[in-house]
């Protein structure tokens, strides 16, 4: 069957960390129509949050994202980027055989994006030239040799990633529809849930 996700993932700084992400959902899911609620049972969206103290980054991860195409997934990054005056990724991966990565800083007027593996159909079709990512990952060698070997699963790529840019391994996928089963975390390695009921929901 293979590995199935999309997360999001911001680069932490002055004005981008686990709080200000947090106060930021909540006001715009509640301009959207949907109150912060305590409960899993009672939420429509579940949006997760994970970062830890020895990451550059917080990965968040909701039912509520629409990133089906790619116009939709660079307008949720653009608007996340702005917003927070940081580095912003997204990362996609289809059956474990075809991931995508698009890396976006607004103020920079920043955009690279990365396939691995074989895409399903052209609606993710999408080339820029690998040398943009040298501004950003300081081991290019390493990140050029990861873009070129053959991988099993595509996934694997974007874990060699995970090391060169400093996000911790246990946050670099994330999956809100299993919300419910994920395990118990200790205090450095924490999910944060939020959850979201349509405030007219009868």
């Amino acid at each position: 069957m293979g590995m199935t996700f999309s997360n999001i993932h911001l680069r932490k700084n002055e004005y981008c960390s686990k709080e200000s992400v947090e106060k930021y959902f909540v006001q715009r899911m509640d301009l959207d129509g949907y109150k912060n609620v305590e409960n899993f049972d009672d939420a429509d969206y579940v949006l997760l949050l994970e970062t830890t103290p020895n990451s550059d980054w917080i990965t968040i991860d909701s039912n509520y994202f629409n990133l089906d195409t790619i116009d939709n997934m660079q307008n949720e990054l653009k608007n996340l980027s702005e917003k927070f005056s940081t580095d912003v990724i997204s990362v996609s991966c289809v059956a474990s055989d075809f991931l995508m990565m698009n890396w976006i800083n607004s103020k920079e007027n920043y955009d690279a994006w990365l396939n691995i593996g074989i895409p399903y159909g052209g609606s993710y079709i999408r080339k820029t030239t690998l040398f943009l990512w040298k501004k950003k990952i300081k081991n290019y060698f390493a990140f050029l040799i990861n873009c070129f070997k053959p991988h099993v699963f595509a996934e694997e790529a974007w874990y060699k990633i995970v090391e060169l840019i400093n996000m911790d391994m246990e946050q670099c996928i994330v999956d809100s529809r299993y919300y419910i089963e994920y395990p118990d975390r200790d205090e450095n390695k924490k999910i944060y849930a939020l959850f979201f009921r349509g405030k007219y929901r009868g």
